[in-house]
């Protein structure tokens, strides 16, 4: 009987660089299989080229963004700030 394979996916690479180093974190000690990650965030290229640097095998998939006009505000007591 073939063994059940669970993969654990992190969501949200690249949204921020404290969610992207402990994403890396836990990749890097097999803690997580694979991650999602949003390639229209500014943090994306240089998060990506540490995602590679990192050299431990995972999946990578594409988190979609489908309110692309939304972004992410910690700076406000709301989660999102969308222009108008």
């Amino acid at each position: 009987m073939p063994k059940e394979l669970v993969w654990l996916c992190a969501d949200d690479y690249a949204i921020s660089e404290g969610v992207s180093a402990g994403v890396r974190k836990a990749l890097a000690a097999g803690r997580l299989s694979a991650t999602s990650a949003m390639t229209t965030r500014p943090a994306w290229p240089a998060a990506a080229r540490a995602l590679r640097a990192l050299g431990v095998p995972s999946g990578l998939g594409l988190h979609l963004d489908l309110t692309l006009r939304c972004r992410p505000s910690l700076r406000r007591a709301s989660f999102r700030t969308c222009e108008r």
